[in-house]
C-alpha cells in the first residue's frame, strides 16, 4: 500500500469514526422532527462513507492479493522440496497425539528459520503456561508484518517443547491462528493444507466487512469459541491486523475490537479468561535477532452482570496514569478493588494483584459498553509489553536460544 492510498485509506476510516460517533450521539435524544431530520442526513452521510470505503478497500485488496499471490509462488519455487516433505509429514497426522505436538514444535522451527531468540523465560513463564491446563489467547504487537510470524512461531516451538516436557503432547490446547483468509487463499495447495494443519485459521480482515463477511465470520469462529471454552485450544492473534500498515498511529489507535468481542462472549462460557500479551521487538542491527516479552497474564471473568480484570502489567510504576488511578486508588466508593487474590488454584506470583469491575466513573460498565473498555486494557498490557520487549535485557537475566 502507497503512501498516498494509505494516507487516503486512513482519512476514510477517521472519517467513519467521526461519523459513526456522531450518528451514535443523534440517536439517543430522537424527540423532535428536527432531530429526526438531523439524525436522518448524519446516517445517510455515514453510509455514504462508508461504501465508498469498502470499494477503496476492495481495490486495495485485489491489488494486495495478485502481489501476495507472486510472492508466495516464488517462496514455494525455492523452497519445494522442503514444503513437499513437510506435507507428506502432516496430511496424516492425529492431532490427538504426542506426534502431533512435535510436529508443531518442529515445524514452528522452520518457520522461525534460525534466528535467534532473546525471552524472558529466566523465572519460568513457558513452563507455568505448559503447567496449566488452562488454554490461552495470545496477543501480540504487529510492527512488521515480514518478522512477526517468525517470532510468533519460535513461541509456539518453545511453549509446545515445553508441553512435551510436561508429558503433555497428546493432550496441551491446540494452536490456533487468526491471519487474514487471503493469506491462505493465496497460497499453494500443499502450503494450505499445512497451515490448516498447524491450526491457521482465515477470517475476512477488512475494516470495512459486509455483513455476509461478518456472518461468515462467525461461522468460522464458532468451532473456536467452543473449544476454547473447553481448554481445547490455544488462540493466537494480532489485535491490530490490517491497521497495522498504518505504522504512523499509536497502538491504541490501531488495535481492533475483535479480540474484545471475543472476550467478551466467552466471559459467558467459562469460569475465567485468561490473556497473555507477547512483545515483540527486532535488532535494528543483526536481522536474525529478535526479542520476545511475555507478559503477566490478565484475567477476565463475570462478576454478574459485569465483567472484572486483574491489572496485568499494570503496576504503580508501568502504565499510563489513567489505568493506574483505575488500578490502584482505592479512595471511592464505588471503585473499590475487589479481592487481589484472583480465585483460582494458581500459585503463579504474577496472578496476584488488583482485580477490579470495569467501570466508568466508578459505574459497573452494562455488557453493551464494555467492549471498548476491554480493548483499553488489553492494549496498555500490550503497551507496556511492547515497550519492554523493546529493551535490552540484562545479562544472565534473559535464556538466548537457537531456533533451528
Amino acid at each position: 500500500m502507497n503512501a498516498i492510498n494509505r494516507t487516503s485509506h486512513y482519512s476514510s476510516i477517521h472519517n467513519i469514526k467521526k461519523l459513526s460517533n456522531s450518528n451514535q450521539l443523534s440517536f439517543k435524544n430522537n424527540d423532535s422532527p428536527k432531530k429526526d431530520s438531523i439524525k436522518n442526513h448524519e446516517h445517510d452521510n455515514y453510509q455514504r462513507e462508508f461504501d465508498n470505503c469498502q470499494r477503496k478497500e476492495k481495490k486495495l485488496q485485489q491489488l494486495e492479493h495478485r502481489l501476495r499471490k507472486f510472492s508466495n509462488y516464488l517462496t514455494y519455487k525455492f523452497l519445494k522440496k522442503q514444503i513437499d516433505e513437510l506435507y507428506n509429514k502432516a496430511i496424516n497426522l492425529d492431532e490427538n497425539s504426542s506426534e502431533y505436538n512435535d510436529f508443531i514444535a518442529d515445524n514452528a522451527k522452520i518457520i522461525a528459520n534460525k534466528k535467534e531468540i532473546e525471552i524472558n523465560d529466566e523465572d519460568g513463564r513457558l513452563s507455568d503456561l505448559a503447567k496449566s491446563d488452562e488454554a490461552c489467547i495470545f496477543i501480540m504487537n504487529h510492527d512488521s508484518q515480514s518478522l512477526d510470524p517468525a517470532l510468533m512461531a519460535a513461541f509456539s516451538s518453545l511453549l509446545h517443547e515445553e508441553y512435551g516436557k510436561e508429558n503433555k503432547g497428546s493432550c496441551c490446547p491446540r494452536p490456533k491462528i487468526i491471519v487474514n483468509e487471503d493469506i491462505l487463499a493465496t497460497q499453494n495447495e500443499k502450503i494450505r493444507a499445512i497451515a490448516n494443519k498447524v491450526g491457521v485459521v482465515g477470517i475476512n480482515a477488512n475494516l470495512f466487512p459486509t455483513k455476509e463477511d461478518k456472518i461468515n465470520n462467525m461461522k468460522k469462529m464458532m468451532p473456536l469459541i467452543k473449544n476454547f471454552k473447553k481448554d481445547k485450544n490455544n488462540i493466537f492473534i494480532f489485535p491490530e491486523g490490517r491497521i497495522s500498515g498504518f505504522s504512523d498511529l499509536e497502538l491504541k489507535k490501531r488495535f481492533q475490537s475483535g479480540v474484545s468481542e471475543l472476550i467478551q462472549i466467552e466471559t459467558g462460557q467459562k469460569k475465567r479468561v485468561k490473556v497473555v500479551p507477547l512483545g515483540f521487538a527486532y535488532s535494528p542491527i543483526e536481522k536474525n535477532s529478535g526479542i520476545i516479552h511475555i507478559g503477566n497474564p490478565v484475567y477476565f471473568q463475570k462478576e454478574g452482570n459485569y465483567i472484572s480484570v486483574n491489572s496485568g502489567n499494570i503496576t504503580p510504576e508501568k502504565g499510563s496514569q489513567g489505568y493506574k488511578e483505575f488500578f490502584y486508588k482505592e479512595n471511592s466508593t464505588k471503585d473499590k478493588p475487589l479481592s487481589s487474590e484472583i480465585n483460582d488454584e494458581s500459585t503463579d506470583p504474577r496472578t496476584e494483584n488488583k482485580r477490579k469491575v470495569l467501570t466508568a466513573n466508578g459505574i459497573p460498565l452494562t455488557e453493551k459498553e464494555q467492549v471498548p473498555y476491554i480493548s483499553g486494557v488489553l492494549c496498555e498490557n500490550l503497551r507496556i509489553c511492547k515497550e519492554e520487549a523493546k529493551k535490552k535485557l540484562p545479562e544472565g537475566d534473559s535464556n538466548i536460544m537457537w531456533i533451528y
